[in-house]
């Protein structure tokens, strides 16, 4: 997938020139290895839940590895990388980390908030302030109860790619294709994002260029057409005085002609 997306290894240091470095967030755009995951729940079960199923991918892989060679068996691969979670148990406590993140330019590229977290915001209520602070998160709703329904969902939120819903009690393998799938998505879109930055930059670039070309031409027709003027002037000077020399050649004539 990210081979279609780079143009040689230099391509993202020229756009950092041509975009000023705006849309390099501390390597995440550049690397395109934005793994960061926020987990917005008031329920701590469901914490440690998440932690094993997102942040101990590593840990189980190296155990699969040595359980293979223990067993002189091919290790079997392990399924994507781990990836970076951060946590929450309140509604305003997760908006308050996006918005941190946004500020030190570290954004999460996925949240998973849960439906109810009294005494608090509700999960909707939730999404609502993190995409005030970053319209680009993805986000999975988790909930255990009917009395959400879509259409009241879309009513509060919109309808939008940027939300999914997930039922409780989930399956590993569901949350962990989800949390594959969204930040690939989220990293993908801000390629997209940054690639076009890229081209309205080499556009604005190219057309500068073609600018100062087309008043170059006006430049040198001014500087021409200065110095014909003046040759010109000099003509008529010159012309001026060699008719004031044959006046005075005429007169000389006739005065010599009557003294004779």
């Amino acid at each position: 997938i990210h081979a279609g997306f780079v143009n040689g290894p230099d391509y993202y240091d020229r756009l950092k020139v041509l975009t000023g470095g705006t849309m390099l967030n501390d390597g995440y755009l550049a690397t395109c290895e934005n793994r960061r995951i926020l987990i917005i729940d008031d329920n701590l079960a469901i914490h440690e839940d998440f932690r094993k199923i997102l942040a101990d991918s590593t840990d189980s892989a190296h155990l699969d590895e040595a359980e293979a060679s223990l067993f002189d068996e091919a290790p079997v691969p392990a399924y994507g990388k781990s990836f970076e979670v951060s946590f929450a148990d309140q509604g305003q406590k997760g908006a308050h980390m996006v918005e941190q993140a946004v500020a030190d330019k570290v954004p999460y590229a996925l949240a998973f908030v849960d439906m109810r977290m009294p005494p608090g915001w509700d999960g909707l209520q939730t999404i609502e302030q993190i995409w005030k602070t970053d319209s680009s998160i993805q986000v999975v709703i988790c909930t255990a109860f009917s009395d959400n329904p879509w259409r009241e969902i879309a009513a509060r939120l919109g309808r939008t790619d940027r939300l999914l819903i997930l039922r409780k009690p989930f399956d590993a393998v569901e949350v962990e294709q989800l949390a594959a799938a969204l930040t690939c998505k989220w990293e993908l879109a801000r390629r997209a994002e940054l690639r076009m930055d890229g081209i309205n930059a080499l556009i604005n670039l190219r057309a500068k260029e073609l600018l100062h070309s087309k008043a170059r031409p006006k430049e040198d027709i001014a500087t021409r057409t200065l110095a014909l003027s003046n040759h010109i002037e000099q003509v008529q000077q010159l012309n001026e005085k060699a008719q004031h020399f044959v006046e005075e050649l005429r007169q000389a004539i006739n005065t010599a002609d009557r003294a004779n």
